[in-house]
């Protein structure tokens, strides 16, 4: 039987992900242009979140 995922690992995997995909963008597209800007500030909610979660 698999272990139901945490919230946190959950929320790290999705953060490890946005990451990524902000980091593909910047160096395709530029770190200035307006979808890696998305994707950095959608990273800076789920960290945010992830942050107050784990007090």
């Amino acid at each position: 039987m698999k272990k139901p995922c945490s919230k946190s690992k959950l929320l790290c995997a999705k953060i490890q992900l946005l990451r990524r995909k902000m980091i593909r963008c910047g160096q395709f597209k530029g770190y200035t242009h307006p979808e890696t800007l998305k994707f950095s500030e959608k990273l800076d909610k789920l960290i945010f979140r992830y942050q107050r979660e784990n007090k």
